[in-house]
């Protein structure tokens, strides 16, 4: 459901108070299921738990990129962070590299995407509310997935 509003900063010089132009301008319905969002958000601190998230996934990665030197660059904020695959010793991308990670990962059940201007990066975005085993394990089929694709 749609869910705007108009304030003009300073006011608008021709009226004094904003003015409903839209259909789906306030709809009470829209407004409730927004504020509870937001509610939830701050009751179960989302924003911490991306930044727990993204830590711990740039930790593996991290090491992941130690040993592979076809992980050219690690990047994110916060729990969607993504690997850049290039050919070792060049800044070139690999895109076929990333796809037979993200498709290996996808055998083993686990759902990555491949983006990117070359389709070389591999992006993560898990649930905000992942549990650490389960995060865990997803990173290790990843780690699996890149020790076996990248030798």
């Amino acid at each position: 459901m749609p869910l705007d509003g108009q304030a003009p900063a300073g006011g608008h010089p021709k009226q004094d108070t904003p003015k409903q132009d839209t259909s789906d301008l306030g709809n009470p319905v829209s407004c409730v299921s927004a504020l509870a969002s937001i509610e939830i958000m701050e009751r179960d601190d989302l924003a911490g738990a991306a930044r727990r998230i993204g830590a711990a996934v740039t930790e593996v990665l991290t090491g992941l990129q130690t040993d592979h030197p076809a992980i050219g660059d690690i990047r994110g904020r916060g729990a969607m962070v993504a690997m850049e695959l290039v050919r070792p010793g060049t800044m070139e991308p690999d895109a076929e590299a990333a796809k037979r990670i993200v498709a290996a990962c996808h055998r083993a059940g686990v759902v990555t995407l491949s983006c990117g201007s070359y389709g070389n990066v591999i992006r993560l975005l898990p649930p905000l509310v992942i549990d650490d085993g389960l995060l865990a394990d997803g990173l290790d089929v990843l780690a699996d997935a890149v020790a076996t694709e990248l030798g």
